[in-house]
């Protein structure tokens, strides 16, 4: 995934879905525990499948020298995921006890802004696509952007997951220096396009007079009607 066409904002994005995605199987699964139900056969594979795209998206973070904070839910299924490698029946256990409402500082607040969950892989008929486990970061960010409405088209925003107290100062610095690009980028886009705005209305002023060309017409026309002849003297 290249820095130019995802940039850390992209990567953030894809965390906190996973998070969300993550804190929503949690809810449906303490829900679900119960002898009147039935959990989904492969809800420990899709686990499985989600901590792997979690750790992919962390891991280019980190091939950028960013570090980031992992939303509370995701973050212990991750530890006891890949760190613990615990199995069906403890994993079930620890997520019995989980608080679902419970979030780090500066996690998505603003939940009101999403839209539905694409693939609710959690529910007794799941609905995740074949093969998703193969599939790429810009793949998963597609799902992402779809989900925070309104962040793609600039109407939202999500903050950003970066953990700064752990990060060197060198990789701070070349996020800064990264950042200071696409600040760039976008000043040199809005100048291109304030350039476009001035072309615009001065193609709009050679209209302002076109009543008055109109009106000029009309009396020329009601006077070769009146007067027959009058335009061959």
């Amino acid at each position: 995934m290249d820095v130019r066409t995802a940039n850390l904002s992209y990567l953030s994005m894809i965390i906190q879905y996973i998070g969300v995605r993550f804190r929503r199987f949690t809810y449906a699964l303490q829900q679900a525990n119960n002898p009147s139900n039935r959990l989904p056969n492969d809800w420990y594979q899709q686990v499985q499948v989600e901590t792997h795209i979690l750790k992919q998206a962390l891991a280019t973070c980190n091939t950028y020298g960013t570090i980031m904070k992992v939303p509370h839910v995701a973050n212990e299924l991750l530890w006891w995921m890949a760190i613990q490698n615990m199995g069906e029946t403890a994993l079930l256990a620890h997520i019995m006890e989980l608080n679902v409402l419970q979030v780090k500082r500066g996690e998505v607040r603003r939940m009101i802004h999403t839209g539905p969950m694409p693939h609710t892989w959690w529910t007794r008929d799941p609905t995740h696509l074949d093969g998703y486990d193969c599939w790429s970061l810009e793949e998963v960010l597609q799902e992402a952007k779809e989900f925070f409405v309104g962040v793609e088209e600039g109407k939202e925003s999500l903050p950003p997951l970066c953990d700064m107290d752990r990060m060197p100062s060198d990789s701070i610095s070349r996020m800064m220096e990264s950042c200071d690009e696409m600040i760039h980028q976008e000043e040199e886009e809005i100048h291109r396009l304030h350039g476009v705005m001035e072309f615009c209305s001065e193609q709009l002023t050679l209209f302002d007079s076109l009543g008055q060309v109109q009106d000029q017409l009309e009396d020329f026309r009601v006077n070769s009607v009146t007067q027959p002849g009058a335009s061959n003297k």
